[in-house]
């Protein structure tokens, strides 16, 4: 079976590369730029603290699933990392919410490249705690 999906915005971070993102990126602010025909989608999201953002890996080269994460030193299954050689290259990072400005969130907890295409954006809501 073969999906196809399209970015509905992009990420804006400090990072020109990969190996810029620090280990703790809690504190990274940066913004999330929605495209404008999918800006009425931000409708209601202001209520929220946090959003769930799926962005895509766009810099991975090839794919492997024995990796060795970037601050560890052993190689690991792919799937219990966040290494961006994966199958579908598909990320997951929560951020914290800070403002909605016209079609751009300020965000904090940035742990991507600058540029990185983003897939979907949901509210972080009490069912996703654990």
């Amino acid at each position: 079976m073969r999906l196809t999906v399209s970015p509905i915005c992009v990420i804006r971070s400090p990072f020109k590369s990969v190996d810029e993102i620090p280990w703790d990126y809690s504190q990274v602010n940066g913004e999330v730029q929605v495209y404008p025909e999918y800006v009425d989608g931000l409708r209601d999201l202001e209520g929220f603290s946090h959003v769930i953002v799926l962005w895509l890996f766009h810099l991975a080269k090839g794919v492997s699933l024995l990796v060795k994460p970037l601050y560890d030193s052993g190689v690991r299954g792919v799937f219990a990392t966040r290494h961006p050689s994966r199958p579908n290259r598909i990320a997951l990072t929560v951020m914290r919410l800070l403002a909605i400005e016209g079609s751009s969130l300020k965000v904090r907890g940035v742990d991507a490249v600058d540029g990185s295409p983003v897939l979907d954006i949901k509210p972080y809501t009490f069912k996703d705690r654990v």
